[in-house]
């Protein structure tokens, strides 16, 4: 990260993972792991928790857990330079918010953990669907739904998976009207952006590549679209995302045979995408000249 110019991670912690301690303590090794590194390197890391597969109740295992990393991390104190801030509070994501798939959990048990998280003086970052400000396709029709977004500081709706290159204009449009809606409401706006997509490690009968990555430029298309909307800010997914072939770090196009077949880079160097996304960055800063791709 610190070698292609990558700012940070969001580490995911998923409730269901947490609920038992052999689950818990692998999150726990990784997390540790992922503290010293970002000491040693200079990298910022920030907490995400992943509420999906939570059974109503089970919020109280994301506030105790909570609890016990900042004892353990020092996370909230002002001499830890290595976790992500905003606007002058310690970060935390809170994904799963929302979406119409029939979740165990609802508004009641994510607006218990946001008055938490804002109770221990925490700026909170919410994963919302992609049609999140309509409340419509992937999205609940509840109306509280929105009343939680405007209780966080950070809206982050998910796109992964919703269009391929040639079907993005509608979503780049979609990008512009929520960020008018999030500085109209006093917000800021995270918009996740993805190389390519694909099923098929998952599950072998998925077509590989079914989002074609096209060499980075579906990618580029989507930091240029992003950007010249306003963002401020991105969420690249993912950087080790195997199942779903979203994956960011090096990938040979040569890997062994097996059971499992992966998903390569299209014949791209094996850090292609981890160049990207430094080059992302920098757009982002305003320190290229030029919108189009950058080529090595």
């Amino acid at each position: 990260m610190k070698q292609y110019g990558i700012d940070g991670v969001f580490m995911q912690r998923f409730v269901v993972s947490i609920r038992n301690q052999k689950g818990k303590d692998n999150y726990n090794k990784i997390l540790n792991n992922a503290v010293l590194s970002a000491e040693k390197y200079d990298r910022a890391i920030c907490l995400m928790y992943d509420l999906s597969g939570m059974e109503a109740g089970e919020e109280d295992i994301l506030i105790c857990d909570w609890k016990e990393l900042c004892e353990k991390y020092k996370l909230v104190s002002r001499n830890n330079n290595h976790y992500v801030y905003h606007h002058g509070k310690p970060l935390v994501a809170v994904w799963g918010i929302g979406f119409n798939d029939r979740r165990k959990y609802g508004y009641e048990q994510v607006k218990k953990i946001i008055d938490f998280l804002k109770s221990e003086g925490c700026s909170i970052l919410v994963g919302v669907p992609t049609h999140w400000r309509t409340l419509t396709i992937d999205a609940v029709s509840d109306t509280r739904l929105l009343e939680l977004v405007k209780q966080a500081d950070i809206v982050h709706p998910w796109l992964v998976g919703r269009f391929d290159n040639n079907t993005y204009e509608p979503y780049r449009k979609s990008i512009e009207e929520d960020i008018k809606w999030c500085k109209a409401n006093g917000k800021d706006y995270m918009p996740v952006l993805f190389p390519g997509f694909s099923w098929h490690n998952m599950k072998k009968d998925a077509p590989q590549n079914m989002i074609p990555r096209l060499g980075g430029r579906f990618f580029w298309k989507q930091v240029k679209g992003a950007v010249d909307a306003g963002a401020e800010s991105l969420y690249l997914a993912m950087f080790d995302e195997i199942d779903e072939g979203t994956a960011f770090f090096k990938c040979t196009n040569t890997p062994p045979v097996g059971e499992s077949s992966f998903i390569t880079y299209e014949g791209e160097a094996p850090d292609h995408y981890l160049w990207l996304a430094g080059e992302a960055a920098k757009y982002l800063r305003g320190e290229l000249r030029s919108s189009r791709m950058p080529v090595r």
